[in-house]
């Protein structure tokens, strides 16, 4: 078997090697051999194996050559078995085959946040996601209203979405060492929530916008973005807020109400904008 090729600083990637990390990561969810498992960028396989290792049948998209000559050596005989599906892709642009899949990754930190939003886009094929963030941005992604990590990703998250933290993990757990901590999350879908309002790509807009100034008001932040200045003022009355709210201080819940209440082309004008 090949050695694991050097990490690539240009890919963001940083190699886990703790074998205990890897198999307590494998454990969440509790997959089984009837679970789908699709792990995004496996890199040299440290994940792969103790997910294998349970039985379960992994479908792995993978873009940097190296590490897919080193896992189509080390994994030969999984290959074979059919056991292990190795695919060159880039997890930003990735289209989820049809069925009801279980997400594990250990996530690019320089891609990580656009891998994430493309995943949020299908939730309908994705039952279970466990990811590793860097610390920074999972707080964003488990952030609740009031606090200071409310924003973009909570917001789109807590609607459809179950989110826990899970565990912290070092940097010696990653080869090379990065200089933050990293956390990972387990997200299971709740069909019961609200979910986002459609269409999907105008409240995303909405929800970006909003949070795009953050020091700014509610009211602000959506001028700034395209939004017209009466138009957002007659809607902020009628949904009886005042001018001076933030949108970090909102649920997302009411999030998605405001939503609602703008014209719909309205909307439409700031993503053709962007």
């Amino acid at each position: 078997m090949s050695s694991a090729p050097a990490p690539k600083k240009s890919l963001g990637q940083h190699w886990l090697h703790d074998t205990t990390v890897c198999e307590r990561i494998a454990r969440l969810g509790a997959p089984t051999p009837e679970t789908q498992v699709f792990e995004i960028g496996p890199g040299a396989g440290a994940l792969t194996a103790p997910l294998l290792a349970r039985g379960c049948t992994v479908h792995a998209l993978e873009m940097d050559e190296e590490a897919i000559e080193h896992l189509e050596q080390r994994f030969a005989p999984e290959i074979k078995e059919g056991r292990l599906v190795l695919t060159r892709g880039d997890g930003r642009n990735l289209v989820l085959p049809p069925g009801e899949w279980f997400i594990a990754s250990n996530l690019p930190y320089n891609v990580g946040t656009i891998i994430f939003l493309n995943l949020l886009e299908q939730r309908d094929r994705i039952a279970q996601m466990i990811l590793m963030f860097q610390a920074e941005v999972a707080q964003r992604i488990l952030g609740s209203a009031g606090a200071r990590s409310q924003g973009f990703l909570s917001v789109l998250t807590a609607l459809e979405w179950d989110a826990k933290r899970m565990m912290r993990v070092r940097p010696g757990a990653f080869q090379p060492p990065p200089k933050i901590m990293s956390e990972v999350i387990i997200l299971n879908r709740n069909l019961e929530l609200s979910g986002w309002p459609t269409p999907r790509e105008d409240f995303r807009t909405f929800v970006d916008a909003a949070f795009r100034t953050r020091r700014k008001t509610l009211r602000n932040s959506l001028s700034i973005s395209g939004y017209p200045k009466p138009i957002i003022e007659d809607t902020l009355e009628r949904a009886d807020l005042v001018p001076t709210i933030r949108a970090e201080q909102l649920e997302a819940t009411d999030l998605a109400k405001l939503f609602g209440l703008f014209p719909a082309d309205s909307h439409k004008k700031v993503r053709n904008q962007g």
